[in-house]
């Protein structure tokens, strides 16, 4: 299944919401979230082309 998620080698993985918060917070993120389409801490990186919203995975934390 990840391979088809892959894209022939356009992508090196593909993460579901709970693998990818797990994998942030073990980097040393700290208030990890999964978001919205076009919501996030900071404004600045938000904006996404409109096409992505049903394909996207939005998920951010901060690192201190």
């Amino acid at each position: 299944m990840n391979a088809i998620f892959r894209q022939r080698a356009e992508h090196k993985y593909a993460y579901d919401a709970e693998t990818l918060v797990l994998a942030l917070r073990q980097a040393g993120f700290v208030d990890v979230v999964v978001q919205q389409f076009g919501v996030s801490i900071d404004p600045k990186m938000a904006p996404d082309s409109d096409d992505r919203r049903t394909e996207g995975l939005y998920v951010e934390g901060v690192k201190r």
